[in-house]
């Protein structure tokens, strides 16, 4: 899902995770899957999984059915667009957040209307996801609006391109992601004040530090 990344199909998708999935769940891990495609949910949660993560927030029909089969937690995600095309589409004319806000809430209603239980869904407001630096930064100030709207909000900043701009060290020659965690950490402090209640990280130990 990285910017400009190429498509993978949904088959090499399920050949790829399910046997990763299979023996993390072994290992009683619990495990959350990532990925567009509905078939591909269906084989992890079949594999042991037990969260699922869309980045296009479920908007395929055909999430309805694993969704209503498995009744496992589901992150709904703000995305324009596709990874490819994405970083072309970061005009918010009504305001980042509050399309963000109308969007999964939108998204929110229509899993409900075809019964999946609101009770299940996260909502993630796509930090670096057709979004620039400076509409991350905006996210991060006023997630209050998201947070307050009833369901719990994951917060996935750990690494991710804008906290080099920050750091002013996002050239290509700039310093290398894992030396962004001390910002990630403070990214994540801000985001929990302003109700986020779930961090997606790369350094657990130190964000739990």
């Amino acid at each position: 899902t990285r910017h400009g990344a190429t498509p993978v199909p949904w088959q090499e998708e399920v050949e790829r995770v399910r046997p990763v999935v299979a023996a993390l769940a072994a290992e009683g891990i619990t495990v959350s899957i990532d990925s567009r495609h509905a078939p591909v949910m269906k084989s992890a949660l079949e594999a042991g999984a037990d969260i699922i993560n869309d980045v296009s927030a479920c908007d395929d029909p055909g999430w309805v059915p694993v969704l209503t089969e498995h009744r496992c937690p589901v992150i709904l995600m703000h995305m324009r667009g596709t990874p490819a095309s994405m970083q072309e589409n970061t005009n918010y004319p009504a305001g980042v957040l509050n399309e963000i806000c109308e969007f999964l809430e939108n998204r929110i209603e229509s899993l409900a209307a075809a019964g999946i239980s609101r009770e299940r869904m996260i909502v993630d407001p796509g930090i670096g996801f057709a979004k620039d630096a400076v509409q991350n930064i905006e996210i991060l100030a006023g997630l209050r609006q998201l947070s307050s709207r009833g369901r719990p909000v994951l917060f996935g900043a750990s690494r991710k391109f804008f906290l080099g701009n920050i750091l002013d060290d996002a050239s290509d020659r700039g310093r290398d992601p894992t030396e962004r965690d001390i910002a990630t950490v403070a990214a994540n402090m801000a985001a929990v004040l302003q109700g986020a209640s779930i961090l997606r990280v790369h350094n657990v130990p130190y964000t739990r530090d």
